[in-house]
């Protein structure tokens, strides 16, 4: 059996995307029904979240799923997994083109 694994997420978009939205880590957390050290250790790195977390962030903060991955080039492989992104303005390539913006917060 092959086993699947989830693309990771990339925090430092986690974080581009909650602060554009001008939310806290608290509402954020609020919002998808986590503790807000989990939500901060999502924009740090040191966790990743499941995918069924990761869709109810993306809804919070407004954006696909795939906006929030680490490789861009992962979102076919996230999209087979989870399904189609919905929800916010942008795509999948937005995060790619925004890959700077992030490293710099």
């Amino acid at each position: 059996m092959q086993v699947r694994h989830m693309p990771d997420v990339d925090g430092r978009l986690i974080r581009l995307h909650r602060m554009l939205r001008g939310k806290t880590v608290t509402q954020v957390a609020k919002e998808v029904g986590v503790a807000t050290s989990l939500v901060s250790r999502w924009e740090t790195g040191d966790r990743q979240p499941s995918p069924r977390a990761l869709i109810r962030l993306a809804a919070a903060l407004d954006a696909p799923f795939t906006d929030l991955l680490d490789d861009a080039d992962e979102a076919p492989k996230a999209i087979t997994l989870l399904g189609e992104p919905t929800g916010g303005v942008s795509s999948w390539q937005w995060a790619a083109r925004h890959r700077a913006t992030a490293a710099a917060l």
